[in-house]
């Protein structure tokens, strides 16, 4: 009999883990049995799925009070084996539902930035009581939890991505070699960064080109603080792409600036494709990449006016940022050896294969499964 899981979810619009929500419930049908509370709104992500599969419960405010009993709501009348709640919004919300249910959820934890802000933290720790279990997205995120947050009940669940074809790469027509940024335009990214270092490798390099993909709040200033590089052609702004293959075919690095992500979909998507990454020395990011052989790693050293922490080395450092300088050298760097890093990228392209969605469908499956079954878990 399949498992009926309710989601509850700030939205299934533009982000990783809502791209790989909908991913999961499309690639899990017959399994599971899926509903998602949509705190805020359906999302572009909502689309393909089975009817009624997702509800909008249209958040009317920051604080809003009624918004626990209209989750309560479709608890009962959905009667979930599992309530999952995913991110802060998620986690907050659903928790409270799901305690007026005489309920617990399975919470998903990901990225950096609340980890630092004591009031989320507090909030976090209050509602700890009405949650099972933590999935935490990499080994990063769960040293967060259980140092940071105090959580004591956490298991590990990489993420998946796709994993894309390196065979349909794109020589670039006129010789210049393409940067690609892909991700949510936003601080938490490391967006604002983007004009300072692409002014700085384009003063280093003429044959280079950046491709920036994504939309987000901070779309429309980057626009317009690079409009002379993209008036003469040497920046590119996609916007967001129905089909990131589009992108990647056409990348020959990657540029990865998240300061506050605990997996790295798109880092791990590069990877997978053979394109070699510029990228964070901290985080989950060196567990994924190979310094030397398919990235070139800097380190957080500047620290920005924004609140999360990066894990580095094990160890909780706070608002750090990588200096734009130190960025745009390790991209000279990468330059200079691009054939040797492509090659190395493209020869270790296999280590990538078990981010699989097949393998994320089982180990989800198997947790659920033992938090209804307890007698049946393997001790």
């Amino acid at each position: 009999m399949a498992i009926k899981v309710l989601h509850i979810i700030s939205s299934l619009g533009e982000g990783g883990v809502e791209r790989m929500l909908a991913a999961f419930i499309r690639g899990s049908e017959g399994r599971f049995v899926h509903r998602v509370a949509a705190i805020n709104d359906t999302g572009i992500f909502s689309k393909g799925l089975p009817p009624d599969t997702v509800t909008a419960l249209g958040r009317r405010c920051r604080i809003d009070a009624g918004l626990p009993f209209r989750i309560k709501r479709i608890i009962n009348e959905f009667s979930p084996d599992i309530i999952q709640t995913y991110a802060f919004t998620g986690n907050l919300w659903g928790r409270l539902a799901a305690a007026l249910s005489g309920r617990k959820a399975v919470t998903y934890e990901r990225g950096t930035a609340a980890a630092v802000n004591p009031f989320f933290d507090l909030i976090d720790r209050t509602l700890s009581f009405a949650e099972t279990v933590r999935i935490c997205n990499s080994e990063t995120s769960r040293i967060l939890a259980e140092k940071k947050s105090g959580i004591k009940k956490t298991t590990v669940v990489e993420n998946f991505i796709s994993p894309g074809n390196g065979a349909l790469y794109e020589p670039s027509s006129d010789g210049k070699i393409r940067i690609a940024v892909v991700g949510r335009l936003h601080w938490k990214r490391g967006a604002f960064l983007l004009p300072q270092i692409v002014k700085r490798a384009l003063e280093r390099s003429v044959q280079t080109r950046f491709i920036i993909t994504g939309s987000g709040p901070l779309k429309e200033q980057l626009e317009k603080d690079l409009s002379d590089e993209i008036s003469n052609g040497t920046v590119e702004f996609t916007g967001r792409v129905d089909d990131p293959e589009t992108v990647y075919k056409r990348s020959d690095m990657g540029l990865f600036l998240n300061l506050t992500e605990s997996f790295g979909n798109a880092l791990c998507e590069f990877l997978a494709r053979g394109i070699p990454v510029v990228a964070p020395d901290c985080d989950n990011f060196p567990f994924l990449a190979v310094n030397g052989e398919n990235a070139v790693l800097y380190e957080k050293t500047a620290r920005t006016p924004y609140r999360f922490v990066n894990v580095c080395g094990g160890g909780i450092r706070k608002g750090l940022a990588g200096d734009p300088e130190i960025i745009a050298a390790s991209i000279m760097k990468m330059i200079s050896d691009l054939g040797t890093f492509r090659a190395k990228a493209g020869s270790l392209r296999s280590r990538y294969l078990k981010f699989s969605a097949e393998r994320y469908i089982s180990e989800i499956g198997a947790l659920y499964e033992s938090l209804l079954f307890p007698e049946k878990s393997v001790k």
